[in-house]
Formats: C-alpha cells, structure tokens, sequence
C-alpha cells in the first residue's frame, strides 16, 4: 500500500478522544532530576502546599509545555496532519486529550516519549438508586414542587400590606376588596396545586434543626463543642471543601453568605475561583452568584462557560456536605403529599468550590473533563475533595484519569472521599476509583426516620396490614389487582387492559420504580403497590415519591399479598385496599442497615484491600437541586459520600496536622460495627459496611492513627511481584491500613500495622483479635502502653484450620483502653484461604479475571 494513502485512511476513520500519558513527572509529583529545574512538590520544595505563581513551579511548567510541544510536532509529522488537542494536563498527571482514530492511537504508541494511549471513557454519577425519588419525568403535575414556605406567606402578606395602603391613601372599597380577595386566594394556592394531600413534619428529636444523617453520625456534638471539652466547637468554619460533580444551584439558600442561624461566611482565601473571580478575563461570569460561601465555581465541559447544575445531583451532594442551615423547607410531592422540615449539611459553615465535570449533553463524566476537575482542585488547594462518580473496574495503580491523580491529590494533604457504587447487594461491585486502596471509600446505609405507609387489606371478615414505604398522600378503599392479570406484571405500560380505578400491583425490576405508577395512573389505576422480588428486610425498600397513592413492600409481604388475593379468589370476594398515606417514624432500629443497593467487596481490583471503608446515612435523603423544582430526597451512595466529606472538613478544622491517611483511620477505627445489618436483616459483614457507620464524636478524637505514605502505595502494585520489583513490593495486604484484608492467604497469614498515640497523653491499651467462625488468631503485643507520640508496631496472625478454600471469613482486632476515658477501637479482618498464592500470576488470564485484572473504562462511542 502507498504510503501517501496513510493520511486519506486516518481521515476516512472515526476519530475519537484518547487520552495519551507523556513521560516526565507532572508538577505536584516532580521532586527534581531535570537538570535546572528545582523540585516542585511541596513536600520537597519546603512549602505548604502547590502554589502555581512560584517562580519554581512556573518555569518547570513552562518546561513541561515545550516538552509537550515537541512531541505534538513529532505526532503531526508522523500522522501527516494537524491535531485537534482538546486538553493538555500537566498538574496530576502529564498528557493530553486528542482527536485520534484507532489506527492513529496504534502507531503514536511507539513513540518513546508516550507512556499509554487510552481511548476516553466515560464514569457516571452515583446518585439515586436504580431511579429517582424526585424529581422525576413529568413534572407538569407539580409545577409548584419544593418551595420555599416563607415564598407563600411573603404574596399575601405584601399584598395586604399594599391594599392597607390603598385603603388609607385612596379609601377605595374597590381596590381594598379585590387585593383582599387575592391575598386569600394566594394563601390556599399551594393546597390547591397539592391535589387535597396532607401535611407532614420531618423532625429528629433533639436535633430539630438538621438533617437526620447529620444527626444520627453525630455533628451537632461538635459544633456544639459539647462533645469533648479540649476541643473547640466548630461547623467546618475556614475549610474548603471541593465537589466535583455536575456542577451547582447557586441560587439555593444552602449556599448563601449568610444562613438561616445567622451565620455569615467569610471567605478564607480572600479570593474568589474559576467563573466567580472578576480577575480572570477569560472565564468570568457576572451572572453567576457567587458569595463568601460559595467562592468558586469552574466548568470543564460545557463548551458554555455555565457552572450551573442542571441535573441537580451536584446541588444535592454540596448541600449534604457543607450546606448552610435551611428552616422551614416545605416539599409539595406530585401525589399531593406536603413534607416540612429543616436541613443542613454535616459541615454547615464550610466554603464550597464546585468542579462541573458532566457532560448534559452525553449524560455522563468524560475522561478528559475528569482529569482536568482533579487538576484544578489542586491547584485550587482544596482540603476535601468529593467525588460521588465512578463506573468499570480499573486498575488503580494504571489509571491516569482518577486512581493516580487522586493518589497525588492525597499526597499533598487533601482528603479524597467517593462514593462506592450502586450496584450491591451483590459481592465485588465497588468500582473504580472506589477500588483504590488510598482513597476514602463510602458505602451507603439508613437514618433513624422512616417514612412509613400503611396498606390496609381487607376481604370477606378477614382484615390484614402490612407497611412499607413511600412519599404520597392516602387513598381509600379500591380493589387490589395484579398488573401480571393485563399482561405487564412489571408496568412497562404495555397492559393489555384498562384499569378501573383499582390499586395494581407491580413486580420492581425492568423498569424504572416512578415510571411504573405512571404508566398504572395513565391507564386509569388509582393506586400502587410496588412489590420487592428480591429477599430481604425493610433496609431493600426505596422512598420514591410517586405520581399516584402507592406503597414499596418487602418480597415476603408481596409473598402474604398473593396468598390474600389467593383466599380472597377462592371465597369469591373482592381484595380491598386502603393505603394511609406517609407517616414520619423516628425509630433508632431503623438506622444502621446497610441499602441494598450499596456496592459490596470483596475489592476486585485489590484484594487484599477491604472496601468500603465505612458506610454513612445515603437513603432518603432530602437536599437542594435545581431552580424550579428545589429540593429533592434521593437514594445512593453518593448520598452517603457527602457526610463523610462534611466528617472530613470537621475533622480538618479541629486536626490541621492529620494527614488524609490519619483522619480516613480515625474515623474507621472509632466507627460503630456491632449492631450493623444488611438487607436481609443479618449482621452486616466488612464487606458491606467496612469498619462500620461513621461517629463525628468519636473520629474527632481518635486516640491513636495509622499512617501511610505515596511511595508506600505505589510500591503496593500487584504487578511489582516477584521478579518485577523489590522483595516485599507488590503486596497491598503489607499497607499501614486501619483494615486487614488477604485476599489469597495460603495456610497461615498476617499482617503488621503501626499505631501513633496523638491524644496527647499516655494511654494503656489490651489488644484481642477473633474471627467469627473461631479459627486461631491473635494480636501481639497484647497488650502495650504508649506516651504521646510514641508508636506501636501491632503484628496479628491467623491460621488456616482445613476449612473451606476461596471462601471469605471475618474477624477483627479490637483495641480496649484499660486506664482512662475507657475507649475503643476496632479493625476489620477479612481472609480467603487458597491452595496457592493466586496473585503470583496476574498475566494468566483466568487468574486476572478473578482477582480483577485490567478493566478499561467503558469507551464512548
């Protein structure tokens, strides 16, 4: 072929966006070597932290974009054509974003300055589970949804206000009547839009002015400063806390300079960020409201130059992070349900810098835009960063777009927290970057307020209830009837038949959990039951906000239902049903079940690592989202990501010195295990909660820390085994984690874990390791002492006792202060015994599938 068709051929290709890795260290990790060129990390450098204006780190950056420069031209000279560059990285990592096609991306590989070419991918956000709560498709039915209650009383009172001065200045019965009039109308307009619904309250007891996750892990104690008198009271004041997502409702009361306790924020940077700052020529936006809460807001990929949230999912996880106190929140549900109450975020007097990484128009977070997000928050100094995203199954320790940046980010202090996915309950689906062992990772679990509905069930003389769950008013007595009677027992809205006025039954699955009640009420049902077929306890119901009167029942309801319809048929009477509308229950046994749909380990991609890490309120959570529609309560581990972010800012405040290491330990060794549930209502494992639910009053004053170092993750890599690295590399399970996992533990196993005492007194400890199913292990020493500072090498063995192979087991070391306040901490263990040492291997490729291997993102097509 000539060679002169090469070009034509690329041409004819689709092209598509790579991102290409370069060789050279990116500016926060470059500790010096290029002759001229002064270390740049902060560490290194002696500095606090990245400063971009530093003459130092300027000229390496300059250096790096003639590197850059140099080898585009090389490409363009190779390819015979121009490059379409979409972005250039040289922060967290060195690259580019390039149009190439496959063909393309195949032949710069061979360049000897390209360390990898990755077709983009794609990561998706972890909002709510398997379908909205609210809002949801056809809001036509509730143009009035979540309002602000003061919006309605401000109308009347103004327009009385104005006829009183009518009447005064004119004396005009007229005008006096008709504005009087109005104002009444503009009273009993929301009950009109409403749909005859009732009210509710959403009050936790003793904490009336905040949101029920924040209460149930504990913040109020500490903004108080009740909790521990050596410790000053505070709301997250001078933090900065970074949400990269799909970008912010500026608008919003949560993010105000002044909230609803009065509080006014000041800005701790004295500057502002991104569209916000009035110096940047480029990227400034006059209409954006920005405040000395919110001081900065940035856009890397809406070719627009517009922060604003348009999904709302960015709105909401900022708010449950950082967001300001909100009284008197009133929520109008489509159904006709109203819903009052107060909110706040965990850290309330925060400052918030939003990263819109969402791409609307695709519907997902792009690769390129990710990258850049990381960078920037960097560069910004953010001292928490969240991120409730993730998607495929990527080696952390390859992934140049979130697993090594976000690493980076770590090592220059900011706490990294994720969300763990939505794909449980099955094993091994937290994904990427939730896999990587140095990042913070969030699993989801319940508060202690239910919102309850009752379905009372009658037939013949016989009369049962069963309760389970929803957002929507009640409903009187109809005929019960199965949507599987018309053919679409799932209501995908391809029923063979019309209803009548009956509450239908529909199967969950296929479908979105919304869309069926309204396929139900456009073919003329008057009410739902959304039936489980998946076993296990009230934890795998989901609170939905519904079109139309409807209830989610657990499969063993949906069991006794069936077996009524059964009864009812074969006495030749009708199956009635009544549905009592929402009930707000505050019950403490319904708090700490981990949802069902909250990702579980074991950790594909790292065995050796237990993930999650802990879990935290993610369900039913209400929040801001978007203008015209306010708040929304939704369901998801990137609910539950957020209180720990706000954890993370409470802790930062209080700990300035704590590395992001020392804080994920403080707040996984002082987290509560026992008492823990699944779905199934059983006691929840490592697995599905990590080392428990977060307490803010214990992490904030953890007596002891673990610690763990950059290059001690890097020298982690699996692939570093054996011959390919130094003795004892390539082992994650050899990690100073407050965890211990082994993932391929041939007979006996152990691991080594170093504790610090930062209380800042000396502190006597007995130290017990157990596993559950009884096997051998023990902890030396067994006990020890330690004076403020000093460390303490903990060494725990288990043994292998011939049970069965490739099966997980659990334990953990527990940690009893014996003199003083009393205290406990815990680890979890979570061991697999094999015949042999599978990761050994990793280029088979059974082996790689079964203990992850390399997964690249989904790409985009």
């Amino acid at each position: 072929m000539a060679l002169w068709l090469l070009p034509l051929m690329a041409l004819a290709e689709e092209q598509s966006i790579h991102i290409v890795t370069l060789s050279g260290e990116p500016i926060a990790r470059y500790e010096g070597g290029v002759p001229g060129y002064p270390a740049t990390h902060p560490r290194v450098a002696g500095a606090v932290r990245l400063d971009m204006e530093q003459a130092t780190v300027r000229q390496y950056r300059e250096y790096l974009r003639g590197e850059r420069q140099r080898i585009i031209r090389d490409l363009e000279s190779d390819l015979e054509r121009p490059l379409t560059i979409v972005r250039e990285y040289d922060v967290t990592m060195h690259g580019l974003a390039v149009h190439l096609s496959a063909s393309e991306a195949g032949r710069i590989r061979e360049h000897p300055d390209i360390l990898a070419v990755e077709p983009e991918g794609f990561t998706r956000m972890h909002g709510a589970a398997d379908d909205t709560v609210w809002p949801y498709e056809g809001q036509q039915d509730a143009p009035w949804a979540f309002v602000w209650s003061w919006r309605w009383l401000g109308l009347p009172l103004l327009i009385l206000i104005v006829a009183f001065w009518a009447y005064r200045r004119h004396g005009g019965p007229r005008t006096t009547v008709i504005l009087l009039t109005t104002a009444g109308v503009s009273l009993v307009l929301p009950a009109c839009f409403s749909s005859g619904g009732g009210s509710i309250n959403l009050n936790v007891p003793g904490a009336e002015f905040v949101s029920p996750g924040a209460a149930l892990i504990g913040a109020p104690a500490i903004w108080s400063g009740k909790a521990h008198p050596g410790l000053p009271p505070t709301m997250g004041e001078g933090i900065v806390v970074g949400i990269i997502d799909t970008g912010i409702n500026p608008h919003s009361p949560s993010f105000a300079q002044v909230g609803d306790d009065g509080y006014v924020h000041d800005n701790p940077r004295g500057h502002f960020y991104g569209v916000c700052d009035p110096r940047n020529d480029r990227l400034y936006n006059p209409n954006f409201s920005c405040n000395n809460k919110l001081i900065g807001a940035w856009v890397l990929d809406d070719p627009g130059l517009n922060a604003m949230d348009r999904d709302g999912h960015g709105t909401h996880v900022a708010a449950t992070a950082v967001g300001n106190f909100v009284r008197e929140v009133t929520v109008y549900a489509p159904s006709g349900l109203r819903l009052n109450a107060n909110i706040s975020g965990v850290a309330p007097h925060a400052n918030l810098i939003a990263y819109h990484a969402y791409s609307n128009e695709d519907g997902f977070f792009r690769d390129s835009a990710l990258i850049a997000a990381v960078e920037q928050a960097v560069m910004d100094g953010v001292d928490v960063l969240n991120l409730s995203l993730g998607g495929a199954d990527y080696n952390p320790w390859e992934d140049s777009v979130l697993g090594l940046p976000l690493l980076t980010a770590i090592d220059l202090g900011i706490h990294v927290v994720v969300a763990a996915g939505n794909s449980g309950p099955d094993a091994a689906t937290v994904d990427t970057p939730g896999d990587a062992p140095w990042v913070f990772t969030v699993g989801s679990s319940t508060h202690a307020l239910s919102y309850v509905n009752h379905l009372q069930v009658a037939w013949g003389d016989e009369n049962e209830r069963i309760t389970g769950v929803a957002l929507t008013r009640g409903l009187d007595r109809a005929p019960i009837i199965h949507a599987k009677d018309v053919q679409d027992r799932y209501c995908e809205g391809k029923f063979e038949g019309r209803f009548n006025g009956e509450i239908v039954i529909c199967d969950r699955g296929e479908n979105a959990r919304v869309e069926k009640g309204q396929y139900v009420r456009e073919n003329g049902g008057a009410g739902m039951i959304l039936a489980e077929v998946d076993p296990g306890d009230e934890s795998a119901l989901v609170l939905d906000a519904h079109v139309l009167p409807a209830v989610h029942i657990t499969q063993k309801d949906a069991q006794r239902l069936a077996q009524w319809m059964s009864e009812a048929r074969e006495g030749g009477k009708p199956l009635m049903g009544s549905l009592s509308g929402t009930e707000v229950r505050h019950d403490p046994a319904a708090a700490d079940r981990v949802a069902s749909y909250s990702s579980r380990g074991w950790n594909r991609q790292a065995p050796d690592v237990i993930k999650p890490d802990v879990v935290a309120p993610g369900s039913a959570i209400l929040a801001p989202v978007v203008d015209g529609v306010g708040y929304a309560i939704w369901n998801g581990t990137s609910m539950a990501s957020p209180h720990v972010a706000g954890l993370m800012a409470l802790i930062t405040s209080l700990h300035r010195n704590w590395t992001p290491a020392q804080a994920r330990s403080a707040v996984m060794t002082t987290a509560r295990w026992e008492g823990i549930r699944d779905h199934q209502g059983q006691p929840a494992t490592p697995f599905d909660r990590g080392s428990g639910r977060v307490d803010t009053v214990r992490a904030v004053s953890a007596p002891l820390l673990l610690d763990e170092s950059r290059s001690a993750y890097e020298a982690a890599n699996p692939s570093l085994r054996g011959e390919h690295g130094p003795p004892g590399a390539g082992d994650p399970s050899r990690l100073n984690l407050a965890s211990l996992g082994h993932g391929a533990c041939v007979h006996d196993c152990g691991w080594t874990r170093r504790l610090t005492n930062v209380s800042g007194e000396i502190t006597h400890w007995d130290v017990v390791a157990q596993m559950e199913d009884g096997r051998f292990a023990q902890a030396s020493p067994h006990s020890f002492s330690l004076a403020p500072g000093q460390s303490v090498y903990l060494s725990i063995e288990t043994r292998y006792q011939g049970d069965e192979l490739d099966t997980f087991h659990y334990g953990s070391v527990v940690l009893t202060e014996v003199e003083g306040a009393g205290r406990s901490l815990s680890l979890p263990m979570a061991i697999r015994n094999t015949s042999e040492d599978i990761q050994m291997d990793t280029a088979d490729p059974t082996i790689a599938e079964w203990i992850g291997g390399h997964r690249p993102r989904s790409p985009i097509h």
